[in-house]
């Protein structure tokens, strides 16, 4: 199902994401190109905001089975990550290298 299709909200897809694998697979693709975006304006390089990304998206995945519904959108809960992610390249000096 394409991602603009699913009726489910962002939470929901996290949710369901430990019975349905789809459901992240969605939930990467309707928001893989603001994150990458969101990197792009931040990071020194295009190889780092891309770097950056799968590192969010990896780590999202990770924590994803303690994700709590909640009031404000899921999509704070992944910039966060994101935001978390960028800081943690700038103290290294750079991305991740796994």
């Amino acid at each position: 199902m394409q991602a603009s299709r699913d009726p489910r909200t962002d939470g929901q897809l996290l949710v369901a994401t430990g019975t349905d694998p789809e459901a992240f697979a969605i939930f990467y693709r309707r928001h893989v190109r603001g994150v990458l975006s969101f990197f792009r304006r931040r990071a020194t390089t295009a190889e780092v905001a891309f770097d950056l990304t799968a590192e969010t998206f990896a780590a999202a995945l990770e924590v994803v089975p303690r994700y709590r519904l909640r009031a404000e959108p899921a999509r704070g809960w992944l910039y966060g990550i994101a935001w978390n992610k960028l800081h943690e390249a700038n103290r290294r000096g750079r991305a991740e290298d796994t």
